[in-house]
């Protein structure tokens, strides 16, 4: 039984499991939510409780149970439902009796505790073999075939379909288990098909008999309002009062709905609505609820002018498209450490939320519910003393605030509900045609001024040198592939002289994006030329070099800085070959000087330090072509590690007749260059 935040629920689950009339089972309990539920489990040899130190994916616990269990049958009991006392004995003998290795319901019954509505589900026939997740016993040996994939949604139904479902039985009898259906279910209940059919009420009062009343008592009473009071038996001692600040906009009728499920909690002792916009007039119930009306449309910078409005000194905040039912768990998280911001994460987000992480900071998205201190809001008045707030600045406050922190936070899954609008396109920010670029250049900006705030000398982390001689066609596209990196960068366009319009392509991005710098050579000098003044022009940590036709990812300098920050100098990614041929050049894990003699194994667009480009006095700007093979090899004498960067990151393009289409029909000719230049080098490694 893997549980998560249902407290609620557990003791009824347990008593399930202790009414069963089979009696050489065991209980496996594995907890990962906010508040442990140690204290409703009896003191009993057949239950058996562990508690996880964070929180886990459904597919990750499910697997941890069962390699934790002894037993040769794994029955799943979800802590929400209702089984019949008879449910462990039947399955067992269907399942013996068949010689199967799995058995389960393919129609279920479904009770939903919001509504008071009943339904039964019928699987249709004509469909994959499929189990209804809750009711399944299956074998060890049916587990270890595959078990179940690190996913929390499906991760049941994926499970079953991992194989062949050939030696299973669907059971006839579905009235020993009822689903219950409700705001937290793991994947959401759509019931508004021909696959669901109503289910008399009489009948599943009946059905749940001596259990009707805890069940109908969710809907009686409101589930929300059961589900507060659940929250409110949570003890908060010695927590300072709290101030929730909300934004609203487009969404002006979820407000209601989010104030109702926060009014209650009683560290909660104000409501502050910011309202952007200017034409629409709230009117909102509680008495804990204050309207403040904005001027103009101040996007997410709202949230924190409406924060500065607060009386107390920590404040909590959420969007306007969602309902966080995890409330109480979040502040205990930040009374816990009150020195960064608490934030919630969605399950995408919260896998990625790794990708947000830079040495000197965090970015944390407020707008699943957070936790932070009034005070810290200074940072942004000090940004704001020195750079304009404009519409990306507005937008993207959030990024901006948490970044400026210059501190790690605290990130927890959510436990959300999600409102109206939440993903309509005009309305969800996210939905917009350049929202990632957005949150790139906040990135970019904030990241840059956290580095001028710790030291002005501090050098920037990426200079991306992208040389260009007549590729103006290109240049664009090479261009914002790098602008979509979230990272601490400046872009440097070399023009080699180049005739075509590349002035004017160059022109263009400069005025719309400050950061890129654009240096002109009068004549052409080659690109070994243009690259080593790039590099020159700019002071920074690392470089990477890319040729105006060609592109990265957008997660390539946050990945390379990790690798290149963690014992590594030079970070070589494969390369993906795109236009005429389509292919891709894969590079070893790690490359010796020994292997670079024999073959040239590390792209043009290799992420490398650039106090090595110094040690070695820079490009071979005599040679012509090769100029990069030569470079890594002297990198490689002069002690640099080379490390393979997984993923696809560097994207080359290939089209007409190229520099390396080129080398290829006088290889020969270059590869006794190499030799002879680097003759010692070839002589004490036997090459």
């Amino acid at each position: 039984m893997p549980t998560c935040n249902r407290r609620e629920f557990v003791p009824q689950a347990i008593r399930y499991f202790l009414s069963q009339d089979y009696s050489n089972k065991k209980l496996l309990i594995v907890d990962d939510g906010a508040e442990s539920v140690s204290e409703l489990i009896p003191d009993h040899t057949q239950i058996r409780y562990l508690r996880l130190s964070g929180k886990q994916k459904l597919g990750t616990k499910r697997n941890y149970c069962v390699l934790e269990s002894k037993g040769d049958l794994i029955m799943h009991w979800d802590d929400d439902d209702w089984m019949a006392p008879y449910r462990i004995s039947y399955q067992v003998r269907e399942l013996l009796e068949k010689k199967v290795e799995v058995c389960g319901l393919q129609q279920m019954l479904f009770y939903n505790l919001e509504n008071g509505y009943s339904w039964l589900y019928r699987y249709p026939k004509n469909e994959r073999n499929w189990l209804a997740g809750g009711s399944l016993l299956y074998t060890r040996d049916f587990w270890k075939q595959a078990p179940f994939p690190d996913v929390q949604e499906a991760s049941d139904t994926r499970f079953v379909w991992s194989r062949k479902l050939n030696s299973y039985t669907s059971l006839d009898d579905y009235r020993f288990y009822v689903a219950m259906i409700h705001s937290r279910n793991t994947s959401p209940k759509k019931t508004n098909n021909s696959l669901w059919k109503p289910y008399p009420a009489e009948e599943m009062r009946i059905l749940l008999s001596r259990d009707w009343d805890f069940y109908s008592s969710f809907h009686k009473s409101g589930l929300r309002q059961k589900e507060y009071h659940g929250r409110r038996v949570f003890q908060l001692n010695n927590y300072k009062p709290v101030s929730a600040c909300l934004l609203s906009y487009k969404r002006p009728n979820n407000l209601q709905l989010i104030i109702d499920s926060i009014h209650d909690y009683p560290f909660i002792d104000e409501i502050l609505v910011w309202n952007n916009n200017p034409n629409a007039k709230l009117s909102l119930l509680g008495e804990k609820v204050r309207i403040i009306e904005s001027e103009e449309n101040m996007i997410c910078y709202g949230r924190f002018l409406c924060a500065k409005n607060a009386r107390n000194e920590v404040i909590y905040t959420q969007d306007d498209d969602v309902i966080v039912r995890n409330v109480t768990g979040l502040y205990k998280h930040f009374l816990n450490d009150k020195s960064c911001i608490t934030h919630a994460l969605s399950r995408n987000h919260f896998r990625q939320h790794g990708n947000y992480i830079y040495p000197d900071g965090q970015v944390a998205l407020l707008g699943w519910g957070s936790f932070f201190r009034k005070e810290w809001i200074e940072v942004i008045d000090t940004y704001l003393n020195s750079y304009e707030s404009d519409f990306t600045f507005k937008r993207e406050a959030d990024i901006m605030f948490s970044l400026l922190l210059g501190k790690r936070h605290n990130t927890v899954p959510a436990q959300i509900e999600m409102l109206p609008d939440h993903s309509t396109s005009g309305i969800a920010l996210y939905r917009e045609k350049k929202h990632e670029l957005f949150r790139t250049l906040a990135i970019n900006r904030a990241l840059k001024s956290l580095r001028k705030s710790k030291s002005h000398n501090k050098p920037v982390t990426w200079n991306v040198v992208i040389p260009c001689r007549n590729y103006g066609k290109y240049l664009e596209e090479a261009v914002f592939s790098v602008l979509h990196n979230k990272a601490d960068y400046v872009i440097t366009i070399v023009d080699d002289s180049s005739t075509d319009n590349t002035l004017k392509i160059s022109k263009n991005l400069i005025t719309k994006y400050p950061f890129i710098k654009y240096i002109r050579h009068n004549r052409n000098v080659g690109v070994s030329c243009a690259r080593n003044s790039g590099i020159a022009a700019v002071e920074s940590i690392f470089v990477v070099l890319l040729d105006a036709d060609d592109k990265i990812s957008s997660n390539y300098l946050f990945e390379a800085e990790k690798l290149l920050r963690s014992g590594c100098d030079i970070a070589n990614p494969d390369a993906i070959l795109f236009g005429e041929r389509n292919t891709r050049w894969v590079v070893p894990e790690k490359i010796t000087i020994q292997m670079l003699l024999k073959q040239n194994y590390v792209h043009c667009a290799a992420a490398f330090r650039r106090s090595y480009w110094l040690k070695v006095g820079g490009i071979d700007e005599s040679m012509s072509n090769w100029q990069d093979y030569d470079f890594w090899i002297r990198l490689a004498e002069a002690g640099a590690r080379i490390r393979k960067l997984t993923g696809d990151h560097f994207y080359y393009r290939k089209h007409g007749l190229t520099k390396s289409s080129e080398s290829a029909e006088k290889r020969q000719s270059l590869r006794n260059h190499i030799k002879q230049k680097h003759e010692q080098l070839y002589t004490v490694y036997h090459q």
